[in-house]
């Protein structure tokens, strides 16, 4: 398949039914085979990593290649926006507030079954989109005073070896959630750091220390219940950190 082939394909897909998912977002499915069950799952994640992939090939696409790709970023940006913090804040969310699940045209009105915005989707969202470097850095420091070990909370999720790290934790919205870590969103968090030349803090080192570790001693394999718990598959796993390390803006063992 060609590269017009594979962007016609795109356009078609974020021009599919619209009955779940806002306009720009392309449309993505949760199936469980052993009910089986599938519905539609909308969120913010895949948009965004096709919209970062888009932008990293722009300048290697022809010209007719070039005015489509151009065409279902600007289309998949607005989709995005539908997925930030109902507040007002800087952060986002895996899924839009008012979307279909899980928050329902009931639930969404009550904050209490809002889920949290977290740091994975936040720093892809970011990624993807144009943000100014104000609203960036408000996103690191809502996240500083979320780190393993701020008031007295400590990671109890990860192998004991790993719990003294003072990196981040996914979940960012709220003080009440445990204190998680996962390779993948740190990875996805450095990416975002970097692109937006946030500078290297004390936490950014010590993430980056928990990362080699976890590679060094094999346990971000064989350990990745405590270490990757939400990006279980390895061949996703060696995606995320391989666009990490193709950075230049971090110093790795």
């Amino acid at each position: 398949m060609n590269s017009i082939s594979i962007l016609q394909k795109l356009v078609a897909l974020q021009n599919s039914s619209r009955e779940y998912f806002p306009d720009g977002i392309f449309p993505s499915y949760r199936y469980h085979p052993i009910l089986p069950y599938s519905r539609p799952d909308d969120n913010v994640y895949f948009t965004s990593f096709i919209l970062i992939i888009l932008k990293k090939v722009l300048s290697e696409l022809s010209d007719e290649e070039l005015k489509i790709a151009l065409q279902l970023i600007l289309k998949g940006e607005d989709g995005i926006k539908h997925y930030k913090n109902r507040f007002g804040d800087v952060t986002y969310n895996f899924y839009r507030p008012d979307g279909y699940f899980p928050n329902g045209k009931l639930l969404s009105k009550f904050k209490k079954f809002q889920p949290t915005d977290d740091l994975d989707d936040t720093s892809i969202a970011y990624r993807a989109m144009d943000h100014s470097a104000k609203e960036a850095k408000e996103v690191k420091n809502i996240i500083l005073s979320r780190v393993n070990g701020q008031r007295n909370q400590w990671i109890k999720r990860a192998p004991t070896n790993y719990r003294k790290y003072e990196a981040y934790s996914t979940w960012i919205g709220t003080d009440s959630l445990y204190i998680d870590f996962d390779i993948c969103v740190l990875a996805n968090y450095l990416c975002f750091n970097a692109q937006y030349d946030l500078g290297i803090a004390h936490e950014d080192i010590e993430t980056i220390r928990l990362i080699e570790k976890s590679i060094l001693t094999g346990e971000y394999l064989t350990k990745n219940w405590g270490l990757s718990a939400w990006y279980p598959s390895q061949e996703v796993i060696f995606y995320q950190l391989s666009e990490l390390f193709k950075l230049n803006y971090y110093s790795f063992s």
